[in-house]
């Protein structure tokens, strides 16, 4: 990875050629940001994955290879239709300054499906719980009022 790229699978690419035991937190720390030039900050919450290990030290609390897994199945299926062909209601929640929404329109998303709704949280990354979390429950609440 490039220093500074903290994608998914820039992570999953660390974490996989990672260890699969640290002496301490620290060392997951030092091993994330040195060897594979993470955001300290990403590594500092990569150890909340870990636990203390029955054989002394830590390790990480999911299976990495299942990860692994999940994400290159993510990144193979398309499950608009799924959203398009819905008879419930759904609703997206698009962080506003999320790059992976860049680029990625509604309306394939919806497919017109009036079923459908994207909306927006201002002022919002990735961790929409933590950027606006007043923002959040006010519109999940909203949400939540339109069902019968």
């Amino acid at each position: 990875p490039l220093p500074g790229d903290n994608s998914v699978a820039s992570i999953l690419s660390a974490v996989s050629s990672c260890p699969r035991t640290f002496e301490s937190k620290s060392d997951l720390i030092k091993t994330l940001t040195e060897d594979h030039r993470l955001q300290p900050s990403i590594a500092m919450w990569m150890t909340t994955n870990l636990r203390r290990s029955e054989h002394g030290g830590f390790e990480f609390t999911f299976d990495v290879e299942t990860c692994n897994d999940l994400y290159d199945s993510f990144t193979v299926e398309d499950l608009t239709d799924v959203l398009r062909d819905s008879e419930e209601d759904v609703t997206l929640l698009k962080a506003e300054r999320n790059e992976v929404w860049e680029g990625v329109e509604e309306e394939r998303l919806t497919g017109g499906n009036e079923r459908v709704k994207v909306r927006t949280l201002e002022d919002s990354g990735h961790w929409v719980h933590v950027d606006n979390p007043k923002r959040l429950v006010e519109m999940i609440c909203d949400d939540l009022k339109s069902i019968p």
